[in-house]
């Protein structure tokens, strides 16, 4: 019979499992109190969390979220693991624990999952060097503007060249009048 207490961290681990937008998993081993609660509290600020849990009720979490084989296939659960559930950005999180494990070497990740698709290593890695939610909109929105802005410089050419054009004209008049 399972105790209370693993019963309710199980719970627990569905909910976060359920919320996240992605969820990166890592052996934590060998990073000291100061540097989980560094990591930690930078992975707040960009909107995730981290946990550590028992691998047994990671693999029920995740059996009751349909991600059972994704997870246990690459044998992700193995050792100790500590998990990275993003929330807010699927991106901004990620990026703060591969800068993190990049300055200290520790965590190592394992592997991920973004919405249900498993990723690799090399695709966690990868999806860190994006640019955020918010970086990828600036981006769009530029892009979008960019024609309209085009536009009304290659108007406003056309209309300062009649301009320069009328005022030649103007000045030639007035020049040939005052000679005259």
């Amino acid at each position: 019979m399972p105790s209370q207490r693993n019963v309710q961290q199980l719970a627990d681990l569905k909910d976060r499992v359920a919320k996240a937008k992605s969820i990166v998993f890592t052996d934590n081993s060998g990073l000291n109190a100061l540097g989980q609660s560094l990591l930690r509290e930078k992975v707040i600020a960009a909107g995730g969390e981290m946990v550590i849990a028992k691998n047994t009720l990671l693999k029920l979490s995740f059996r009751s979220e349909n991600n059972e084989q994704k997870t246990e296939n690459n044998e992700i659960l193995q050792g100790p693991t500590a998990i990275l559930f993003a929330y807010q950005d699927e991106v901004l999180p990620i990026k703060v624990l591969a800068e993190f494990s990049k300055a200290n070497e520790r965590p190592i990740i394992k592997g991920g999952l973004l919405g249900n698709s498993p990723l690799t290593v090399e695709q966690v890695m990868e999806l860190s060097k994006l640019p955020n939610k918010l970086g990828l909109l600036v981006k769009l929105m530029r892009q979008i503007q960019a024609p309209a802005y085009g536009l009304v410089r290659t108007l406003n050419g056309n209309v300062q060249k009649l301009v320069y054009a009328l005022q030649a004209r103007e000045d030639m008049l007035r020049g040939g009048v005052n000679n005259d």
